[in-house]
């Protein structure tokens, strides 16, 4: 699993992005490898019986169960995890370049700065637990699925953090641009 934040500064040394960048488990993906790699393995065990027992027929599951179990090795290991980041701008928008967990197709500036009321985290009554954010219109965005406890607490302090950090910048740059109009 790779977890890191994101500062980005452009040239003018101005705090353009803040945010944090993990990794999902895909359960299911690993859950159904697992199924069909076992049933892929029984094959090739019944393929080697008939193969070993002279029947020319066995060589039909042999070389399918191993092409299954092969395929599930594959599928296992390229897909046992999901990228995943979410990226405070300073624009005031929002960015989740590979998507979120409750938005897959999450479009950029879909939730803005001024629009998040917190970041928590949720533990289901399984082992898994989860990130949300909460709107300040009550509404909630999952954020992070499929995380341990520890990874989730990880990703909800990285988070807040950055949404600090943007928002304290923001402040203070903008603070900085006000101007002091004296009439006389």
């Amino acid at each position: 699993m790779s977890y890191r934040p994101i500062r980005d500064y452009g040239a003018d040394g101005m705090l353009e992005r803040a945010g944090y960048e993990w990794e999902e488990s895909k359960y299911s993906a690993a859950a159904n490898a697992l199924i069909f790699g076992v049933l892929g393995l029984i094959a090739v065990l019944v393929g080697l019986f008939f193969v070993l027992a002279g029947k020319v027929l066995g060589y039909l599951p042999l070389i399918l169960g191993a092409l299954v179990v092969w395929q599930c090795y594959a599928w296992r290991k390229n897909d046992s995890a999901q990228k995943r980041a979410f990226i405070f701008t300073a624009d005031g928008g929002t960015l989740a370049p590979h998507g979120l967990s409750g938005l897959p197709n999450y479009k950029p500036g879909y939730i803005q700065h001024a629009d998040i009321a917190s970041i928590e985290a949720h533990q289901n009554e399984g082992v898994l637990a989860y990130a949300v954010i909460i709107l300040r219109n009550g509404s909630t965005i999952r954020l992070a699925d499929s995380v341990t406890e520890n990874e989730l607490q990880m990703i909800v302090v990285q988070l807040n953090l950055a949404l600090s950090e943007m928002r304290a910048y923001l402040a203070g740059s903008l603070k900085g641009n006000v101007r002091e109009v004296v009439i006389e």
